[in-house]
């Protein structure tokens, strides 16, 4: 739902013509509405939420981040990316030891690379890229075709959960 649209529902659902007029001329109505809509947005976005968390050691340092924001793991050298729509966090660890981790929801789609099933945007397999929800695209490879294409068969499906298959390489 676009703003737009959520101040017209707004609006209709007071069906108060002084207070529509005084939505129009208060910028800071508009702008409660506005932090609405984005508060909207955030408690979405939280509905994949099922409260698990990764920790990422990254120097001294140790953070707790909600599985639900990962987007998708990069390998980069000896070192992994994990990436969220707002940041990215390289640390040392191996891929391996990723998946015994994460949730069933992460799927290897590629040597380089884990992804989020629940921030799936779209699959060309044309071209062999997986389209993120935030517009960031990943490669798959012809390895891990088949297993890309049963998640996605069973995301259409609506089982947000794979059955514990998380991408093994198969022979070609």
């Amino acid at each position: 739902m676009t703003q737009t649209e959520m101040e017209i529902l707004l609006r209709n659902a007071m069906r108060d013509k002084d207070i529509s007029r005084l939505m129009d001329s208060s910028p800071k109505l508009r702008s409660l509405i506005r932090r609405m809509y984005g508060e909207i947005q955030r408690l979405a976005e939280d509905e994949d939420d099922d409260g698990s968390v990764f920790p990422v050691k990254s120097g001294a340092e140790t953070r707790l981040l909600r599985t639900c924001d990962i987007y998708f793991f990069e390998a980069q050298g000896r070192k992994i990316a994990l990436r969220t729509k707002a940041q990215e966090i390289a640390f040392y660890s191996s891929f391996e030891q990723l998946l015994e981790q994460l949730p069933d929801w992460f799927l290897r789609c590629h040597r380089g690379y884990i992804i989020n099933l629940k921030k799936l945007g779209g699959v060309n397999f044309a071209e062999g890229t997986i389209s993120m929800s935030d517009g960031s695209d990943v490669p798959f490879s012809r390895s891990y075709r088949d297993s890309v294409r049963a998640a996605l068969e069973r995301f259409k499906a609506g089982e947000r959960q794979n059955s514990g298959e998380r991408g093994g390489e198969e022979s070609q």
